[in-house]
């Protein structure tokens, strides 16, 4: 019969081989986790810098397409402005022409009236001729606030893709025009302070308008705190939109050009 006593000896000798046994087990799966973290370790780095990279690209890209956005909206609303300017200048040209064939007829008439010592017509004549002299005063004052007006427009659509472009670290910012003056028109002269105007051959081309401008796409605010210095000093991208005027069923309508 085993005595108790060498029975006990032989349990704790085989918990302490267990334990053991446990210990080498938690310690071999410890190797191992270490080892495929050493083996994945690069991959994540490579995961993780891939990501960034993607994440400033499509920042980068961003950009790039708020600015065009920014030019493109205002470009097509400033044209359209100019548009209705043009509409309503184009408009007074039957009534510039309707009062200078009218005087001419009244001239015309006082030259017969005076020739005739018709006292009473003579001085009825005056009177209407002096009339429309004053109306084509104010109708030439009229065509003049237009021009004027124009011209502030297209100022006012410079300033404000200016002003919204340099918010987003824009450079080198420039209006193109082809015609010289906001609205492509050629002036005819019927007589004293009678003008008509009329489009310019080859219009829209004549019309378009032109805004360009430098950018950094990844020199934002929204990267500038974490960017790698190559990407800050990566060379400026010169971007730029183009807008003018076409007639479509009778009116004028802004469009990209390309």
């Amino acid at each position: 019969m085993v005595p108790i006593r060498y029975k006990k000896k032989q349990q704790a000798t085989t918990e302490s081989a267990l334990k053991r046994s446990h210990f080498v087990k938690i310690g071999m799966k410890q190797r191992q986790r270490g080892f495929i973290i050493l083996i994945l370790l690069p991959l994540i780095m490579t995961l993780v810098a891939g990501l960034s990279g993607l994440t400033l690209m499509s920042l980068g890209i961003k950009n790039l397409t708020r600015t065009q956005s920014i030019c493109i909206t205002e470009n097509i609303h400033g044209q359209k402005q100019l548009g209705k300017l043009l509409s309503r200048l184009l408009k007074i040209n039957k009534t510039v022409t309707r009062l200078h064939r009218t005087k001419q007829a009244l001239q015309t008439a006082l030259i017969g009236a005076i020739g005739l010592g018709q006292i009473q017509l003579i001085s009825a004549l005056k009177k209407q001729i002096s009339f429309v002299k004053k109306y084509q005063k104010y109708i030439s004052l009229q065509q003049k606030h237009i021009l004027i007006k124009s011209e502030l427009s297209r100022k006012r659509t410079f300033i404000k893709i200016m002003t919204k472009l340099k918010i987003l670290k824009t450079k080198n910012i420039q209006e193109e025009k082809v015609f010289k003056k906001a609205l492509a028109v050629s002036k005819k002269t019927l007589g004293p302070n009678a003008y008509t105007y009329q489009p310019l051959p080859d219009f829209s081309t004549q019309q378009m308008i032109t805004f360009s401008w430098k950018i950094n796409p990844f020199l934002q605010k929204n990267l500038k705190n974490w960017l790698p210095d190559h990407l800050q000093k990566m060379s400026y991208i010169k971007r730029q939109c183009a807008a003018t005027l076409k007639k479509q069923k009778g009116q004028w309508t802004a469009q990209l050009t390309h």
